[in-house]
């Protein structure tokens, strides 16, 4: 397949962050008396942004008045401990390293100043044309927004490009963009949840997509 741009998530697909987010979770947890949680139960979770991660763990809702509570220090614990026990994942630089001479781009519904850091953090950021997270401004992931606001940016027809992601909203959002979606099972998803969503490609390493892009 002749593809000129590569959309990747980026938590579950380029970079392991589940050690960092449960340990930002059980440090709130521990604030509120609330009990712990592990890292199984986290992965089960993420994938919807922080807002929802939040809601689902502690079962409360955004619009309750206690919830600001929760977010500010999830967000000031996290801010500081991101990237103590994340890491990339082994063929994440092998992978870039082979497609750079291709638009990449990195699309993910974490808080786009945080998608950002961290990208730079570990040293990847260069080989991307657009880090786009989350943002007041654009609908997040299962949404086709962000990939048009991204094909638009970077003149790129829809079917010259690709979504690569572990997850049910990178497949979803894909297709509402009208790309191909390529599901990754090695991240936070297992295959047969990911097979509920149709996705045109099922890969179950990154190092798999040089076979699918030429």
């Amino acid at each position: 397949m002749e593809i000129d741009l590569i959309i990747f998530d980026l938590d579950g697909t380029l970079v392991n962050s589940i050690p960092d987010l449960t340990d930002s979770l059980n440090h709130v947890a521990k604030i509120h008396n609330k009990p712990t949680i592990d890292e199984m139960r986290v992965t089960g979770l993420v994938g919807s942004g922080i807002t929802k991660l939040l809601e689902d763990v502690f079962n409360i809702s955004q619009h309750q008045s206690i919830f600001a509570g929760y977010f500010n220090k999830f967000m000031e614990h996290h801010e500081q401990n991101y990237s103590n026990r994340s890491h990339l994942y082994n063929n994440t630089i092998d992978i870039l390293d082979y497609f750079k001479s291709k638009k990449l781009a990195i699309l993910s519904n974490k808080i786009d100043f945080l998608t950002k850091q961290v990208a730079k953090d570990f040293n990847i950021d260069n080989y991307f044309d657009i880090i786009l997270g989350a943002t007041n401004e654009l609908a997040k992931k299962p949404s086709g927004e962000p990939i048009n606001h991204i094909l638009k940016r970077l003149n790129i027809l829809p079917s010259k490009a690709i979504m690569v992601g572990d997850s049910e909203h990178d497949i979803m959002c894909a297709k509402n963009a009208g790309i191909v979606s390529v599901a990754l099972t090695s991240g936070y998803r297992l295959s047969k949840q990911l097979k509920l969503y149709s996705p045109d490609y099922i890969i179950d390493d990154l190092s798999e997509l040089k076979s699918i892009v030429q």
